[in-house]
């Protein structure tokens, strides 16, 4: 899906605005710096600051050699039971795609499980093409509830355990 790029103070759904930050050389949309998965953002709602973090699709475009490029309806994970969302209007009509090109999670049920009364999951984020874990990267679990719940895989692409629940539920996983 083509979605808008993000750029320094464009708001959030909770009426902050994402901030600038310190670069030798800036990628720039009609005259406003990107904003990059893992830059600040200031939420007026809960009054604090928080990290911009992937919503949607996981492409990003990349600035330089490591840094991802935020899209319109990204999140940020500040105090908020729910992260607010990006709106990116002062890119103009910049766009990126933010098509799967090969990440994938599966999930799987805890051996500590053995009531069938709880769902207890943790997750293996895996690189949709090769098939290999995604070890040592940083993710953060939005539950349906909105609760955040932040970590890093281990060496096998794996996620904590999730909490119990009593029920199934929607949740995302961004990275």
């Amino acid at each position: 899906m083509m979605r808008r790029v993000a750029v320094v103070g464009d708001e959030l759904t909770s009426k902050g605005h994402i901030l600038p930050y310190e670069q030798a050389h800036g990628c720039s949309f009609h005259g406003h710096k990107a904003a990059l998965i893992g830059g600040e953002a200031y939420c007026e709602k809960c009054k604090s600051i928080g990290w911009i973090a992937k919503a949607g699709g996981p492409y990003r475009p990349k600035y330089g050699t490591t840094r991802e490029i935020a899209l319109d309806g990204d999140i940020v994970l500040c105090r908020c039971p729910v992260p607010p969302h990006i709106i990116a209007t002062l890119s103009g009509e910049s766009r990126s795609t933010d098509e799967n090109h090969g990440l994938s999670a599966r999930s799987y049920q805890s051996a500590d499980n053995n009531s069938g009364e709880f769902h207890d999951e943790k997750f293996q984020l895996l690189d949709g093409k090769s098939g290999q874990p995604l070890g040592h990267v940083e993710y953060a679990i939005v539950r349906q509830t909105g609760a955040i719940e932040q970590g890093v895989t281990d060496a096998g692409g794996y996620t904590h355990l999730l909490s119990s629940t009593l029920e199934s539920e929607m949740i995302d996983i961004y990275m």
